[in-house]
């Protein structure tokens, strides 16, 4: 299983684009998924043939909620692809809905359950402060050998909750963690007690980007050491 970072803010290899925003392409075997979009099609378009992805071979796009930076470039992609299914939730924006409806192969997801043999979403899932926040978000639990592989968009619901569910849903905790982790507004205290969290929960890697903040990153990478997996457009993170 592979993993390759098609959209972030930070580049990791030289002549690829980076942009505000999310997108990720998952190998399983011979199937290959778009998890979110980024914010401008053309950008996700760009780096994904520079990384010798034919937008072509996707067949699944996954968009774990519906701000513009993670469904942004989803009518450039499909515009390109060949009737993916296209995995969202139902409370999606409706213009979002009736974009990915123009695939021909919707697909709602209204609760926990399997996409692939291993492939898994949450379902839909609350924000964590719905005051300011509105919207459910899904995140994606990769089955491998070590266990599973956590992909989020943003976090929104929360990162302690979300390993939280999975594990009351999976019955174990995820051992990785990848994508955006929403800690950049946190302090850097509050920070160190989610690390603390994470790790009495299991997680044994991370692969922070996106909008987890760079010095929650900085932490990150303190706390996880040889464990902490570079993130930004242009890497790839296996899966075994």
């Amino acid at each position: 299983m592979k993993i390759k970072v098609v959209y972030d803010n930070k580049v990791g290899v030289p002549g690829l684009v980076e942009d505000w925003g999310f997108a990720c392409l998952i190998e399983s075997g011979s199937e290959r998924i778009l998890f979110d979009t980024g914010a401008e099609g053309e950008i996700l378009i760009d780096n994904m043939r520079r990384m010798n992805i034919p937008p072509t071979s996707i067949e699944r796009i996954v968009i774990s909620h519906d701000d513009w930076d993670h469904a942004g470039g989803l009518s450039a992609i499909l515009d390109v692809c060949d009737a993916p299914q296209v995995h969202v939730l139902p409370s999606f924006d409706r213009d979002l809905l009736d974009t990915a409806k123009r695939s021909g192969q919707l697909a709602p997801v209204d609760a926990p359950g399997w996409l692939t043999d291993k492939i898994w979403s949450t379902g839909p899932l609350p924000r964590i402060n719905p005051v300011t926040e509105t919207g459910d978000e899904q995140a994606l639990a990769i089955k491998g050998r070590h266990g599973f592989l956590l992909l989020t968009g943003c976090a929104h619901p929360g990162l302690i909750n979300l390993v939280q569910h999975c594990r009351k849903e999976l019955g174990s905790a995820p051992r990785m963690i990848m994508g955006g982790l929403h800690l950049k507004d946190l302090s850097n205290e509050e920070v160190t007690g989610v690390i603390a969290e994470l790790r009495g929960m299991g997680v044994a890697r991370i692969a922070p980007c996106h909008c987890t903040g760079a010095e929650a990153m900085r932490q990150l990478g303190s706390a996880y050491c040889t464990n902490y997996v570079e993130s930004a457009v242009g890497e790839i993170i296996e899966w075994p």
